[in-house]
């Protein structure tokens, strides 16, 4: 298993999130199986969810080639353009899972913040990362 098509290392870093910022995120699910996106030391918000045109699996082929894992940085497809049937989520909760079904696009409000205890519980500063975001089929 992968993401985004990249095998996991400590040194991964597609994203570049930063302590008390606000950032908007789309989770692409482009396998036959359900995830439970889950992240730690952060929370977000589901803005909406969409169904994702079928042509945007191609597209990222196309950009990427077939053979997994890449060898190079993973390149998207601007995701806007294949998001079809979208349904605006009216809860405003936080959230740290959000369960993601085939052919779905979540887009989520994501905020880097440390809650209550979390600030001091751990003998890391978690204001400097890294940040971890994984599927809870591990």
């Amino acid at each position: 298993m992968y993401l985004n098509g990249q095998t996991y290392h400590k040194s991964y870093d597609s994203n570049n999130f930063f302590y008390r910022e606000t950032t908007e995120l789309f989770i692409v699910n482009l396998t036959p199986d359900s995830h439970p996106f889950h992240t730690h030391l952060s929370a977000y918000q589901l803005v909406q969810t969409c169904d994702i045109d079928s042509s945007y699996e191609a597209e990222f082929y196309r950009l990427n080639g077939q053979q997994l894992p890449f060898t190079h940085a993973t390149m998207f497809p601007n995701v806007s353009k294949y998001l079809r049937g979208c349904v605006a989520n009216p809860m405003h909760a936080w959230l740290d899972t959000v369960t993601v079904n085939p052919s779905q696009v979540m887009q989520l409000r994501f905020r880097v913040a440390g809650r209550g205890r979390e600030l001091t519980a751990f003998n890391f500063d978690p204001t400097t990362g890294p940040y971890v975001a994984h599927c809870h089929m591990l």
